[in-house]
């Protein structure tokens, strides 16, 4: 997967089988995208498609969200299996003096 760092994108090949989709239906998607958006997010010519700075900003951007739901499904496995939560102790208090 290209990094924000990276402006040029290899060729979509080796990325479509994760995605399992074919090229046209991604270019398709990428340029709805870009419609929806009102912007360009990638340069394209016969050779090689580079990230614009659009691209690039949406790239960091989607980048964080995954990491946060990342971070979020790790948060929601320690609630559901036990090692994440709130555990009160209580007890009943008494009026005590002062231990001198």
């Amino acid at each position: 997967m290209p990094r924000a760092g990276d402006r040029t994108v290899p060729t979509a090949r080796p990325l479509l089988g994760p995605l399992r989709t074919a090229q046209p239906a991604l270019s398709q998607q990428i340029r709805k995208m870009e419609r929806q958006l009102g912007v360009t997010l990638f340069e394209r010519d016969k050779h090689r498609v580079e990230l614009t700075a659009a691209g690039a900003v949406l790239l960091e951007s989607a980048e964080r969200i995954l990491s946060d739901l990342a971070a979020g499904e790790g948060e929601m496995r320690g609630w559901a299996d036990g090692t994440r939560g709130r555990i009160r102790l209580g007890g009943r208090q008494r009026d005590t003096e002062p231990v001198r």
